[in-house]
């Protein structure tokens, strides 16, 4: 299951979206003058569009921006725009607002949209909402009767809030009167044991629900039993999220009797909830029995004190899991007894399955083998990961060796943290001490090759006081002083205090030894009012001055030239980095530049840059920042991956950049330029640039403006140079049906390609026959991969793909056709064809596609 907070609705071809895209940004009130006035022509007509989604998220509103957009919002309800409006997204639109001012700003717009009482889905997550922000949302929220689908992750919200969420929100009409919700997410909040016990109430109240999400709510055993227990009503549930909670055995075999009622159960989440080994026997059991083991396709229970002796019985439920596609049982303690036990299940078993996940697991040479042999002949099995273990270096080249001979190699996962001196199922209790370094803790690695990071990876904000929580979890005794060993850290995805930060700063960072080389601080301020999180940068970074690195990622944080610069005592000197990466940060032209000329050029304008890869993605660094990155290139002749994208760069930059990686880079393996602009010369200039890339092998050009002419070129500079590429993306480039039909026989030359992407392209039936036809049976023989979404391709072209295109590539493992207009009756075909050749489990998700679009096709 993914980590990420509330899914961004995707809107069918049927719905009509008010949404002001583009990049994170504060927007001012001259700022939403400017988004409203986008919306000038539809305004302007005499019956305006009949919206059905409205989203406004990862944006921070100012109140007088709000006031603007509300007022815009108004108008439009008054002549009926929103007469059929069913969804409003208003996920992050406060972050770095004064409380003050959010609670207003989130007033003003959901009182703008209090007379619709039509909403089926509300998203408000990503908000900092305690029980006044709630109540500041009540225009929006208040006596939706037709309610189906409610998002509230990674909010902050208190036992309180949780409160009037279940009773004034959702249970407005009495105990006695059910809600219709079929999805209800709640994640990393703070409602605890009392907001656990408020929301159980709303359980037996909705029993239409078919996906719930409860997790890292900081409830105990008290919330989570009551929340356990109120399971017991819900019949229909599809996918159960109950991750980072405290059940133990008794909250454990409460959701056992209440999954053994749950046939539908696709995707079980029960990672870090303390169910332990008594309550993994009895939740195996209850799945197998009530029916829900047959169509369980994600199952994880990582993190949950596990041995071997509950692993027979996950077994016997695994046998019955023909479906199955992931099991994730890391960070547990099943040892290699446990491994064998599931590995007998799995190779009998689960012909779906892509991904086992079983690290740090006290697993030796044996039970490794074992998982090996138990998927390396499974069909379209991608991925085991068994770090972590304990496996001799004797297993490694064994396991290494069968997989070689099978050409199955890449499906294992990196061993860097493997214990290869490690005897198999025994345990060591001291560690050698290497020079003066001291043992911390039994738990705690600290070779110079080892990694930090917190276990618990949840979204939360961390002041002092849980800072000390969350070091000394990790083995870091918090007020000493002896040196630390890690060669990478990471402390992302949490927001910091400046108390937090300082704690951090003092009791960690402060003590670490000169074999750092890696250093992960992205996103560690969200939330954070400006001058706070500038404050808390500039600790994080001084703590950390005078490491000679070799990789910094300061990425997910908002950062202006201010920003940046609070980054300096990291960023500045390092003679010898080699990759740094900058995405998701709204970074400036100024702050751009910065980079560029401060960081990137630290050496010297004339030396050359040690570099050698660049990410920078989604930024507001528009053509001055884009050319600022493109100065700096020809001192950057190292680069083996840049990755300069959905910066807002235009066709002038654009094409600055374009020249500049012709005219200076030869090594690069990896390029992504997407949502930049190149026209006519710009194609020219990039299709020249690529033709000099030998050792090419992933290149992005999504949403590039290349149209048909600029794509031909990029295809004619890959096959003229003989360029073998593994990926390469082109959507969004309006290449429609002549333009794929010009690139059919230029990738014919493409012997390695192993993905290939061309969604949202226009691309018919009829232009999707000549292009496999012209491609032929012969071509693209690895590919894994192939995406068609969000093209206008109908069931007979749907149909070519299967019956002609599929069976000539034995290695096609996906197949993405969704968000096209394929009859049902198309569906039904592809469907029944793809099952003939044993190819079923390819075929990607088709919630999207438009089944009741008029075709020509039957």
């Amino acid at each position: 299951m993914s980590n990420a907070t509330s899914p961004e609705v995707k809107p069918d071809k049927a719905q009509t979206v008010l949404s002001f895209e583009g990049a994170r940004e504060l927007v001012t009130e001259a700022r939403a003058h400017e988004l409203v006035q986008t919306y000038a022509d539809a305004e302007a007509q005499a019956a305006p569009p009949a919206f059905t989604h409205i989203t406004l998220r990862n944006k921070s509103y100012t109140l007088e921006a709000a006031r603007v957009i509300a007022a815009f919002f108004s108008r439009l309800e008054a002549r009926g725009a929103f007469a059929q409006l069913t969804s409003v997204d208003f996920a992050d639109m406060i972050a770095g607002r004064p409380e003050d001012e959010a609670l207003q700003v989130l007033a003003t717009l959901c009182d703008a949209l209090g007379a619709i009482k039509t909403l089926t889905r509300i998203d408000l997550s990503d908000n900092a909402l305690g029980e006044k922000g709630v109540r500041a949302c009540f225009g929006l929220l208040q006596r939706q009767e037709q309610l189906q689908h409610m998002f509230f992750c990674n909010n902050g919200i208190s036992a309180a809030a949780a409160g009037v969420i279940a009773q004034e929100v959702l249970l407005f009409r009495g105990l006695d009167t059910p809600t219709k919700l079929e999805t209800f997410h709640f994640y990393n909040n703070m409602s605890g044991d009392g907001g656990a016990i408020a929301l159980a109430k709303l359980l037996p109240l909705s029993p239409a629900l078919k996906d719930l999400r409860f997790s890292a709510t900081r409830a105990q055993r008290e919330g989570s039993l009551a929340f356990a227990t109120a399971l017991a009503s819900l019949k229909k549930l599809e996918k159960l999220d109950l991750s980072d909670n405290t059940f133990k055995a008794q909250g454990a075999k409460a959701i056992a009797a209440a999954v053994k009622n749950m046939p539908n159960l696709t995707e079980i989440n029960l990672r870090d909830a303390a169910i332990e080994d008594d309550g993994m026997v009895a939740i195996a059991d209850a799945v197998r029995e009530g029916g829900a083991a047959a169509g369980l396709t994600t199952l994880d229970v990582s993190g949950n004190d596990l041995t071997a002796e509950s692993m027979p019985v996950l077994g016997k439920m695994l046998r019955a899991s023909a479906a199955l596609r992931v099991l994730q049982v890391e960070e547990n303690e099943i040892g290699s007894k446990g491994a064998k036990a599931i590995a007998k299940a799995l190779k009998v078993s689960s012909p779906a399955l892509g991904k086992v996940v079983a690290n740090v697991n006290e697993i030796g040479a044996s039970g490794a083998l074992a998982l090996v042999k138990a998927v390396v002949d499974k069909k379209v099995f991608a991925k085991l990961d068994i770090d972590g273990n304990q496996i001799s270096a004797d297993g490694v080249a064994s396991i290494e060796s069968l997989l070689e001979g099978k050409n199955k190699s890449d499906i294992l996962g990196s061993l860097e943290d493997n214990d290869e001196d490690e005897e198999e199922d025994e345990k060591t209790d001291d560690e050698e001490e290497e020079d003066v370094t001291v043992m911390l803790d039994k738990k705690l690695a600290i070779a110079s090759d080892a990694s930090f990071e917190f276990e618990n990876k949840s979204r939360e904000v961390v002041d002092a006081a849980r800072a000390q929580q969350l070091l000394e979890s990790a083995g870091i005794k918090v007020g000493e002083n002896s040196p630390l060993h890690f060669k990478s850290i990471s402390l992302r995805g949490k927001s910091y205090t400046d108390s937090g930060a300082k704690v951090i700063a003092d009791s960690f960072l402060s003590r670490l030894q000169s074999d750092l080389k890696i250093v992960d601080l992205a996103d560690v301020i969200a939330g954070r009012p400006e001058d706070e999180a500038l404050r808390v940068l500039a600790v994080m970074s001084r703590a950390l001055r005078g490491h000679i690195l070799d990789q910094i990622d300061l990425s997910d944080n908002a950062l202006g030239e201010k920003g940046v610069r609070a980054c300096f005592d990291l960023l500045i000197p390092q003679p010898t980095l080699r990759r740094l990466l900058f995405c998701n940060n709204g970074i400036s032209a100024a702050a751009a530049s910065v980079i560029a000329q401060e960081i990137v050029l630290q050496n010297g304008k004339d030396a050359v840059s040690t570099l050698e890869e660049f990410h920078f993605y989604n930024n507001m660094s528009g053509h001055d920042g884009c050319v600022a990155v493109a100065n700096v290139l020809p001192q950057c002749k190292k680069l083996t991956l840049l990755r300069y994208a959905s910066a807002r760069a235009g066709p002038d930059a654009s094409e600055q950049m374009a020249r500049s990686v012709n005219e200076n880079l030869r090594d690069l393996k990896s390029l992504d330029l997407s949502d930049c602009s190149f026209e006519d010369d710009g194609a020219t200039q990039l299709a020249e640039a690529i033709g000099k890339q030998p050792s090419l092998q992933y290149l992005k050009l999504r949403d590039a403006s290349l149209c048909v002419e600029g794509a031909e070129k990029v295809a004619k500079a890959l096959s003229s140079n003989n360029i073998q590429l593994l990926e390469l993306d082109l959507s969004g480039n309006e290449l429609a049906d002549e333009g794929i039909t010009v690139l059919a026989p230029l990738l014919k030359s493409q012997s390695q390609l192993k993905v290939l992407r061309l969604d949202e392209n226009e691309i018919t039936s009829a232009g999707l026959k000549e292009f496999v036809t012209a491609l032929g049976a012969g071509s693209l023989p690895v590919l894994e991969e192939l995406s068609l979404c969000g093209n206008e391709i109908t069931a007979k072209g749907a149909i070519a793909i299967v019956d002609t295109f599929v069976p000539s590539k034995p290695a096609l493992v996906r197949l993405e056709l969704d968000t096209n207009m394929i009859s049902d009756k198309g569906v039904d075909h592809v469907k029944a064809s793809l099952a003939k050749q044993g190819n079923a489990d390819i075929l990607g998700s088709l919630e999207e596609n438009d089944g009741d679009e008029e075709s020509d096709d039957e």
